[in-house]
């Protein structure tokens, strides 16, 4: 009996200082064994690959592409598509009128509390997607979009934009959850080598009555915490 087929996913990495195809590069990638990505370039002059890969989830197949091309000495700068949106974007993505994507962010349609713009870019405000997707589930207007994806895209994008600042990300990262751990259970640090990041996880606290016991419960919960590497599929890790 064959074995079940996994399913395919479609996601473009952004490379890093790849303006131009050359030779070198196509040994490189293809020569590395990345034998389902298309390599090219994109209008604005960014190297880019397409990928079609088969795993068992979209993260899966994310991560996993992400670890061939970093093996293959190329720097993977984003996920696409982009987390930042106009309103355009949001009609374009959600099959909906640009109207109709104003009505809902002033609340003159639908149930309200839509997500506040991050920013405008000249007299255009944009959005994070994630959050709009996010709100289109929960307010019950389009849970049929892919909150997973969206989700996907913008923690990878900005796990993969802090890792571009070293060990000074990592460093600020240290001292922010030691700070307030109660807010950031999971911290990173990225490699020197430019490789997967290295994650510390807070084991998980059972509640306890106020008072001085209670406290000395939070201050061991921070000594013990411990370094964690992620999973990423084809790989073993061991902790450290």
């Amino acid at each position: 009996m064959s074995e079940p087929t996994l399913p395919i996913f479609n996601f473009t990495l952004v490379l890093g200082g790849v303006t131009e195809l050359t030779e070198d590069l196509e040994t490189a990638v293809y020569g590395g064994g990345i034998d389902d990505a298309l390599l090219g370039i994109s209008a604005d002059g960014q190297g880019f690959l397409e990928f079609d890969r088969e795993a068992a989830s979209l993260q899966d197949a994310v991560l996993s592409a992400i670890r061939d091309v970093w093996r293959a000495g190329i720097a993977v700068t984003r996920l696409t598509p982009e987390d930042v949106v106009t309103a355009t974007e949001i009609a374009e993505r959600t099959g909906r009128s640009r109207q109709s994507i104003n009505q809902l962010a002033t609340g003159e349609r639908g149930p309200g509390g839509f997500p506040a713009p991050v920013g405008e870019t000249g007299r255009t405000r944009i959005w994070r997607w994630s959050e709009v997707v996010a709100w289109f589930h929960e307010a019950g207007v389009d849970p049929s979009l892919d909150l997973e994806r969206a989700r996907l895209i913008r923690v990878v994008n900005a796990l993969l934009e802090l890792s571009r600042e070293g060990d000074y990300a990592g460093q600020l990262a240290q001292r922010l959850y030691a700070a307030c751990p109660q807010r950031f259970p999971i911290i990173w640090a990225p490699s020197l080598e430019n490789e997967p990041v290295v994650l510390w996880r807070q084991p998980e606290q059972r509640a306890e009555p106020v008072g001085r016991k209670r406290l000395r419960s939070r201050h061991h919960a921070r000594s013990s915490c411990r370094r964690w590497s992620p999973t990423i599929p084809g790989e073993t890790h061991e902790r450290l």
